[in-house]
């Protein structure tokens, strides 16, 4: 921790700091795991904290709606393309490509036929910028603003397609065809699977709070509580209509309000046991999606596009954790535990008499997705005293061991802190 007694220093902090109050926490997302979301704040009169992460992962694999391993792009089950074609919009009979997809269509149906299992190799490399400014009274600012390099690649498919003699199979001649012209059939519809390569910053809020330390007490050491709120401004780039494995870089254009509450408690003057529980709630808007035109219809791929309204679902999250704060000098080591939720989106059509809207809802890109995360920190503060300049150096694992619909992406991380404790 730093002490100063100048003022036109301080002024300094607190105009680029105010600069990055602007930005809130954009954290938790279906394809990797939540970072920590940290320990109640410090209650000191104009303290200044800053903390920048790094950290990476990448994953081949992802749990499926029930929970279970399966391949990275697999995680809304295998790819329907004998019913892609079915109640599609502006399909014509009389164009070459369309007419691929109306004899496909009209095939009988078998267990797996005409279904793709899709495959694909996942990174991310994410760097973080997270500042406070405490004010008086125990109000604060918080800033946190990701930068993040999302990669896709080595797409690929697997036909699970039946092999044996039964018609349809795998050798049928309609079947084959659609393979031979996926491609242009994709084209047709403005669609391309194509490498995804999105580097850029996340999203964008303002966030204010109040924490309260409380050390007049008898059987713990103190007791810690926070709570702030924000809201999210939609920064980071969307993702792209044309290519359906896309990501966004924030939350896909949506605007939202994070509400973050935590609290804490001191024990033997080293150990501490705390608990963090939040959401996200997201504001509707219109755009044009991609949307199914029948209920066979499953995965990442889909034809149709229309203007609908979005009512993105909730984030919410819960956590505990347990640290052994500077057990040997300025080292402190952590577990923790989170859960976190995201409520189904659900959408409107604004064209209800191309789109149903339950042919819609029934999408499960829609559904509701959930990850546990295990949380792992070792810390080293060099600062052991409030006027000494140290920084604080510390090194994350975040485990990710099951969810719904999610990558299995774990993050490596790396971090890098510092306190300005303000004086006049």
């Amino acid at each position: 921790m730093i002490k100063h007694h100048y003022r036109y220093i301080y002024f300094l902090f607190i105009g680029i700091s105010g600069a990055m109050t602007a930005q809130a926490i954009d954290n938790p997302h279906f394809y990797r795991a939540n970072f920590f979301w940290g320990e109640p704040r410090f209650e000191k009169n104009w303290l200044t904290s800053w903390d920048f992460l790094v950290g990476g992962g990448g994953a081949k694999k992802a749990y499926n709606r029930d929970g279970h391993k399966t391949s990275l792009l697999n995680i809304f089950g295998l790819h329907a393309m004998q019913d892609i074609g079915a109640n599609l919009p502006g399909l014509d009979q009389n164009n070459d490509l369309d007419k691929i997809l109306i004899d496909l269509y009209k095939l009988p149906r078998r267990d797996n036929f005409g279904k793709l299992l899709f495959k694909g190799d996942f990174s991310v490399i994410e760097t973080v910028i997270n500042g406070y400014q405490n004010l008086c009274h125990g109000f604060f600012l918080q800033a946190y603003l990701p930068i993040r390099r999302l990669a896709l690649d080595n797409i690929q498919y697997c036909d699970k397609s039946p092999e044996d003699t039964e018609f349809p199979n795998k050798n049928s001649p309609q079947w084959l065809q659609f393979l031979g012209n996926f491609a242009q059939i994709l084209a047709r519809y403005d669609r391309e699977i194509v490498t995804v390569k999105r580097i850029g910053v996340g999203d964008l809020t303002v966030l204010g709070g109040w924490t309260l330390n409380y050390q007049d007490t008898i059987y713990a050491d103190y007791f810690d509580v926070t709570a702030k709120f924000g809201i999210l401004l939609p920064t980071g780039k969307k993702r792209s209509l044309r290519n359906p494995f896309d990501l966004p870089l924030g939350y896909d254009g949506f605007y939202g309000m994070p509400l973050k509450f935590d609290c804490s408690m001191g024990y033997w003057e080293w150990f501490t046991c705390g608990a963090h529980i939040g959401a996200l709630f997201l504001f509707d808007r219109t755009r044009c999606i991609a949307m199914k035109s029948s209920c066979e219809q499953n995965g990442f791929i889909v034809l149709a596009s229309g203007t609908a309204s979005l009512d993105p679902g909730t984030l919410w999250d819960i956590a505990a954790y347990a640290k052994a704060d500077h057990i040997f000098r300025g080292l402190s080591f952590l577990v923790g535990y989170c859960y976190t939720l995201k409520d189904a989106d659900c959408i409107k059509p604004n064209k209800s008499d191309l789109f149903d809207s339950l042919v819609v809802n029934s999408d499960q890109r829609f559904k509701s997705w959930q990850m546990h995360v295990i949380h792992w920190f070792l810390e080293y503060d060099f600062a052991h005293k409030p006027s000494d300049i140290g920084p604080r150096i510390g090194f994350f694992y975040n485990w990710l061991i099951g969810g719904k619909r999610v990558y299995d992406t774990s993050m490596a991380v790396a971090s890098l802190g510092v306190d300005v404790e303000w004086c006049f």
